[in-house]
């Protein structure tokens, strides 16, 4: 059985295409679908709250396996409300086994693209498992993005975009950036970067997904975004904090740039767990 999906729901209008994304994935991706709602009861309105949420669990049925649905209470003043909705999140996560946790980037459309939400900034820089970050307006298509490095953390969020490109049956593409020295990460060599390229070509055909391969110079972030833009990418998977003697630059400022600034959703890989 597929692991369920967790959505994040909140009341804004950003939040509410994310979790109708959140919807659309889960159906194409045949996975249970959790929906929770962190309620912060000095800030929201308790009925409005239950009512967002059962409407979103209304949408859902009948396209999903099963729907599930949490409320979860979280007391607490305006300067520890984001960690402890992050901290909440994370529990619920670990409780059901999610695959991934879906959630808005920015609370509002009009929010501009290179700044995150409160929460999602907490989340992004706390992420103990795979979290899904969907802009304002922007689908989950059907093109998959994949920067890789040669670090272990590469390798997993790639495993990850496999899989999911097999379930979805999505074009996926490969990137690594030569030349990019990403703060104390060493400088890919362009011979290295081709090498990285080859072995993870080699990994998806071997899971029966064909694949095709992008080498970019420069800065990292820039290089990934860009690609993005001109691929028309639907979604991008990267791995957060990977270290490789390969000269790995996915380290966290890396995936906390691109999160901000790509025009597609975002899911970031955190390293396997110790």
């Amino acid at each position: 059985m597929t692991d369920p999906l967790l959505v994040a729901v909140a009341m804004q209008k950003g939040s509410r295409h994310a979790a109708r994304e959140g919807i659309a994935l889960a159906e194409r991706l045949e996975a249970p679908l959790h929906l929770a709602h962190v309620y912060h009861p000095e800030a929201q309105d308790l009925t409005e709250a239950e009512e967002n949420l059962q409407r979103l669990a209304r949408e859902a049925d009948g396209l999903v396996s099963s729907v599930k649905t949490w409320f979860l209470e979280v007391p607490g003043d305006l300067a520890s409300r984001e960690e402890e909705t992050k901290n909440a999140l994370f529990r619920l996560f670990g409780e059901i086994g999610a695959q991934a946790l879906v959630l808005a980037s920015h609370s509002r459309p009009e929010d501009e693209r290179n700044m995150l939400g409160g929460t999602a900034s907490r989340i992004l820089h706390g992420a103990t498992c795979p979290c899904l970050f969907v802009p304002p307006m922007a689908p989950i298509g059907s093109r998959i993005l994949v920067p890789v490095d040669g670090s272990s953390t590469s390798h997993r969020a790639a495993q990850l975009a496999l899989n999911w490109a097999r379930r979805l049956g999505a074009d996926l593409d490969l990137v690594t950036v030569a030349g990019s020295r990403e703060r104390s990460a060493s400088r890919l060599e362009e011979a290295e970067a081709r090498d990285i390229l080859c072995s993870f070509a080699a990994l998806a055909g071997r899971k029966k997904v064909s694949a095709v391969v992008h080498l970019r110079q420069g800065s990292a972030p820039k290089s990934i975004v860009a690609l993005a833009e001109e691929l028309a990418s639907g979604l991008l998977v990267i791995g957060t904090h990977g270290r490789s003697g390969l000269g790995g630059w996915l380290i966290g400022s890396v995936a906390d740039a691109v999160v901000r600034r790509a025009p597609c959703p975002v899911l970031v890989v955190p390293p396997e767990k110790r």
